[in-house]
């Protein structure tokens, strides 16, 4: 089992099995472990923004959590925008 294994079961485990994201390659491992866990459910965004108010429109319509991941670097400060929504 890999860290993005573990982590993408440990999401899982607790009933958070949406994931909503744009890859990259320093993300790619995790995108992986994404497509071979059976309970987990992966939605390509056309970006990074797009994927973190993906995550936040998803938690607000059905009141469950979804998870936003992006690449390192501009790919995770493109999530700034949705985080923020989210918190507010």
């Amino acid at each position: 089992m890999t860290v993005s294994d573990y982590i993408v079961d440990f999401f899982c485990k607790k009933a958070i099995n949406h994931f909503f994201g744009y890859q990259g390659t320093m993300i790619a491992y995790f995108v992986d472990a994404i497509h071979r866990n059976p309970n987990a459910f992966n939605h390509s965004c056309y970006n990074e923004q797009g994927a973190s108010f993906a995550a936040c429109g998803y938690a607000q319509a059905l009141g469950k959590c979804g998870v936003a991941y992006s690449t390192s670097g501009p790919g995770a400060v493109n999530l700034l925008s949705g985080v923020a929504n989210a918190f507010f």
